[in-house]
């Protein structure tokens, strides 16, 4: 009696148990590429000619409701992280496993850090106390760095990972004579 082969699962079963880590780990990349380019550009582009346009005082009082959307964003972006490091746990290499971990660990550090910074700068700006804001503001400024190349390794991992799970799987292995049509035999 010939053996029966174990039935395969069909194509639209793999992609439907390939699908929540494919949007997993396409959200987590589409809010860190928003979050790390909008700091990118913000930082680069936008504070030079603010300070330019408007002087120090004003550009201030603008980076202080741009700063919130952007760590807004940073929120979202870490949480998929870490859900995508969860529902990856395992099935990716321990190497990659710890390095996403150790990163994702220093942004979420550090992202706590620049929250607790804005909430006291922004009570001295508001009040309009800037003794004491320049030092504070250079802490923000290192934290905003380590935190930026954090989150270009980050990206790299996450986007260019060998481990990347595909959305639609490889077509499958056939033999020679299957490629062909007719068989060698």
């Amino acid at each position: 009696m010939p053996r029966r082969r174990a039935k395969k699962p069909s194509r639209a079963c793999e992609i439907a148990t390939r699908l929540p880590g494919f949007v997993l780990r396409f959200v987590a990349l589409v809010t860190l590429t928003i979050w790390v380019g909008g700091f990118t550009f913000y930082s680069a582009v936008v504070i030079p000619v603010l300070h330019e346009a408007l002087g120090s005082l004003e550009t201030g009082y603008v980076t202080q409701q741009v700063t919130w959307i952007l760590n807004g964003i940073g929120t979202v972006a870490i949480l998929a992280g870490w859900g995508l490091l969860l529902f990856e746990q395992g099935k990716t290499s321990s190497t990659l496993s710890r390095v996403r971990l150790v990163l994702l660990t220093a942004t979420t550090g550090t992202l706590g850090v620049l929250w607790i910074l804005h909430y006291v700068m922004d009570a001295r700006l508001d009040a309009g106390r800037l003794r004491g804001f320049y030092p504070l503001h250079r802490t923000y400024l290192v934290a905003s760095t380590v935190q930026w190349f954090a989150n270009l390794g980050l990206l790299a991992v996450v986007a260019w990972s060998s481990e990347t799970p595909r959305l639609i799987p490889r077509a499958r292995e056939q033999e020679p004579s299957q490629l062909s049509g007719f068989s060698f035999s």
